[in-house]
């Protein structure tokens, strides 16, 4: 490298360091930097919320997602939201139930268990469950909706992983190309687009009939594992086919995976508000699915949503456990991606489970009864239907 190169790569350097001190868009868009001959201006990538210097490829964000300026700043800015610890911990008990087969447990004792744990005024509706085995057979999808009068809320709740074949499928789903969704933009690994087609008309026009009674409801999805990534994409899709609105919508996920690539992380990001993914330390799951960065991307890889919320701790998690809330989808000192995670098999069975609970898809199974009847099979679409 002759003195001339070296120059204009330290200069270079020097101006990607001056705009990456900016710790906001607004400011960070405003700012430029002299360059030699010529004047540079920094941008913004809400990905990671980073300032960067024009014209350069950007690790994460792609040119149509930089904020290059004070009004791009305003349609980015993250909506006032506020992480609820106490709904957390609620939210991954219902996330628990969704494990449940309501084939195999008594009626009654469902929501018994319900009741002691959230309280009479909450009534289990329905299950959905549909055939998802896009490989192997035997292998279903489900999810679990409740409704409260008095406290005006309906919760939606997806399975996640529940059966070694189902986890081979995603596997081998994940190398055979990303799918367009549109609610978003961008696109999602193919398994979870499969499933999503086939589960959320049914979850929809459940959905339909209790807000027609419920109109002012509060709506809470949520998932762990698998069941994160559903609800993360029902959520998206009940906005933007106006069942319900972005304000009255509250999204937690428990050890969710990486769903889709950067367009549609960019695209969810906003449509939704109220969203949080919940993460805790040695958990690999959400880290399993190869991240895309620019400009060199492996095929099939994708990118987070906002907002992380990360524990550290190694204890089960309460309301009162001390956490991080992540700035960044991805990348960030202090949450799970930079913080580390093993890939021991104890730490596959043990810490990916341990939401809020020392094993999150047992929970709920622990209190019910298959001893008595279960509630009869119907049909909701192309879905079967248990109504509790």
């Amino acid at each position: 490298m002759d003195t001339k190169q070296s120059v204009i790569l330290l200069t270079l350097v020097t101006a990607a360091l001056a705009c990456s001190q900016h710790q906001d868009c607004d400011t960070c868009s405003s700012s430029s930097i002299k360059i030699l001959f010529t004047r540079k201006s920094c941008v913004w990538c809400p990905l990671t919320n980073s300032c960067h210097i024009s014209g350069i490829p950007n690790t994460y964000c792609n040119g149509g997602q930089l904020a290059k300026s004070s009004a791009q700043c305003s349609s980015i800015a993250d909506p006032p939201m506020t992480y609820d610890p106490a709904l957390a911990a609620e939210l991954a008990k219902w996330a628990s139930l969704s494990y449940v087969d309501p084939k195999v447990y008594d009626k009654a004792s469902i929501q018994s268990a319900v009741s002691t744990q959230f309280g009479s005024n909450y009534q289990v509706v329905e299950f959905l469950t549909v055939d998802c085995d896009w490989i192997f057979q035997f292998d279903f999808c489900s999810a679990v909706i409740a409704k409260s009068l008095a406290d005006d809320r309906i919760i939606v709740a997806f399975e996640g992983t529940s059966s070694p074949a189902q986890l081979t499928e995603q596997f081998v789903l994940s190398f055979t190309g990303l799918k367009s969704f549109d609610p978003t933009g961008g696109e999602i690994l193919e398994y979870n687009k499969k499933t999503h087609d086939a589960l959320y008309p049914c979850v929809k026009s459940l959905l339909e009939e209790l807000l027609t009674a419920q109109p002012t409801a509060e709506v809470m999805v949520t998932g762990h594992s698998l069941g994160g990534a559903q609800a993360q994409l029902a959520a998206a899709h009940l906005v933007k086919d106006g069942v319900v609105s972005s304000d009255k919508l509250h999204v937690y996920t428990f050890g969710s995976p990486r769903v889709g690539d950067k367009d549609f992380a960019y695209g969810y990001d906003r449509l939704l508000g109220n969203s949080w993914r919940v993460t805790r330390k040695n958990d690999p799951i959400p880290l399993i699915v190869i991240k895309s960065t620019i400009p060199i991307s492996l095929p099939n890889s994708c990118f987070h949503t906002r907002r992380e919320v990360y524990y550290s701790g190694s204890g089960i998690m309460t309301s009162a456990t001390a956490h991080k809330i992540c700035m960044s989808n991805e990348a960030e000192n202090g949450c799970l991606e930079k913080d580390g995670f093993c890939v021991l098999p104890d730490c596959f069975l043990l810490d990916h489970q341990k939401y809020f609970s020392s094993d999150l898809p047992q929970l709920m199974k622990g209190a019910i009864s298959k001893n008595g009847t279960p509630p009869t099979q119907g049909t909701r679409g192309a879905c079967r239907s248990y109504a509790i």
